[in-house]
């Protein structure tokens, strides 16, 4: 494949990253590390994918029923959010099936056509892992992993979340 980690940012024409994911095996441990060790909050808890406001979801290509743990802060400009799967096949299963924990994607609020951008992937051979829909939002995984050592999760909602008290 040609399309190098670089090449991909313009390729999609990527903004900045305005998201950093972590999969993890228990929510509320890893809350309490990152409010004890990095930062004291506040961590907005959702406990239902569906309460993100996605109404379809789709794993590797497949519809799949699946449900996550979810807490989001702000660190500066940059959202971080810390998953926790529950149930049904996922790649946050997948990524703590094999061993791994901790950083798991980095999110790009895009605007404009998301479908478009991932059939520009698909031409390019990069397909997409994960993906949701909404009436209004919709987000892709892309199997960017083996080109730049992370997955980039396109998010199209109208722009990175408001915590509450913002």
């Amino acid at each position: 494949m040609e399309t190098a980690a670089g090449g991909l940012r313009e390729l999609l024409k990527l903004p900045a990253v305005t998201q950093i994911g972590m999969v993890v095996p228990d929510l509320e441990e890893a809350i309490e590390c990152y409010r004890n060790s990095f930062f004291p909050g506040p961590f907005e808890r959702i406990e239902d994918f569906q309460r993100l406001g996605y109404e379809q979801a789709y794993y590797r290509g497949e519809p799949e029923n699946y449900n996550c743990a979810f807490a989001f802060f702000q660190m500066g400009s940059m959202e971080v959010e810390i998953i926790q799967p529950l149930s049904g096949r996922t790649i946050y299963h997948d990524f703590l099936n094999a061993g791994r924990l901790g950083l798991h994607h980095l999110g790009f609020d895009v605007y404009g056509d998301l479908d478009e951008r991932v059939r520009v992937c698909a031409a390019a051979g990069i397909g997409v892992l994960q993906s949701g829909r909404g009436p209004d939002r919709v987000f892709a995984y892309l199997d960017t992993e083996k080109i730049g050592g992370v997955i980039f999760e396109l998010l199209q909602r109208g722009g990175p979340r408001k915590m509450r008290g913002q």
